[in-house]
């Protein structure tokens, strides 16, 4: 019976003594490696810190291009996730690629090859995980950081257009019992920004509705309109539209169907 032992190639070696380096700074701030990843749960349970490196597909034995990705993770289940999504522990928070929580922010690659300096290239990596990483996630320490995060992105600029946030935003001003006037304009909203993402309109009708569902007045009943029959107009009159928009399709296509097969 033959033993056959697969030795790492130098290169592997290498990314292997700079995971070692990277590990040694985490442990000392909390964390643990796991695999690829470095992750650390702060105390109060609801939030968690993961560093994962990502190797190229093009990576080979001996040719290694990897990056990282930082998340500030927690278990709130955000919005804009579909049904068909599945359930996990941990969400994405707050963060990306590494290279966006550089000065330039641009998506930072690092090559490993025979010739690479592994103390360079160790002392390189941990001086950009202690200056930009760590500051970066010790801003979200809680849940209510977190929240209150997601809750500005949908006022700035460069997030504005961006379709989950507003999805997001939606369902944070249904759990703040926003007034009905404020509810519709979030909803066009979300239909405005859905149409220039290119989600198609079912999908979005869909998706509102869902929230609605999840986050609106029959999970957290408003007490503004006692006349109306769910005490939110602005949702009965949404739903009327949907009703009324689906018989007017059924309506359509038996006009087809008796047209089609009405006598020549």
């Amino acid at each position: 019976m033959w033993l056959m032992v697969f030795a790492m190639s130098p290169v592997r070696e290498k990314y292997e003594a700079m995971m070692q380096g990277i590990n040694t700074l985490l442990a000392a701030e909390g964390f643990r490696r796991s695999g690829q990843c470095f992750r650390k749960n702060l105390p109060e349970g609801g939030v968690r810190w993961s560093i994962c490196a990502q190797k190229s597909r093009h990576s080979t034995r001996d040719f290694i291009s990897f990056t990282f990705n930082v998340r500030a993770e927690r278990k709130q289940r955000p919005a804009w996730y579909e049904d068909y999504v599945p359930h996990t522990t941990w969400y994405g928070g707050a963060g990306g690629r590494i290279g966006e929580l550089m000065p330039e922010e641009n998506d930072t690659w690092w090559d490993i090859d025979e010739s690479t300096s592994v103390s360079s290239l160790s002392a390189q990596i941990n001086g950009i995980l202690s200056s930009y990483v760590l500051p970066f996630l010790k801003k979200f320490e809680t849940e209510q950081q977190l929240d209150a995060y997601h809750r500005q992105l949908s006022d700035s600029r460069e997030w504005r257009r961006n379709y989950p946030v507003a999805i997001d935003a939606l369902a944070y001003d249904l759990v703040d019992k926003k007034d009905n006037a404020e509810i519709e304009k979030r909803i066009n909203t979300v239909r405005h920004v859905g149409s220039i993402n290119g989600v198609d309109k079912t999908v979005v009708e869909a998706t509102i509705e869902r929230v609605l569902k999840t986050y609106g007045p029959d999970k957290l009943p408003l007490q503004k309109h006692p006349a109306s029959r769910s005490g939110f107009p602005g949702f009965e009159r949404l739903f009327e539209r949907l009703v009324s928009k689906f018989c007017l399709g059924i309506i359509g296509a038996l006009r087809k169907i008796a047209v089609f097969f009405a006598p020549k």
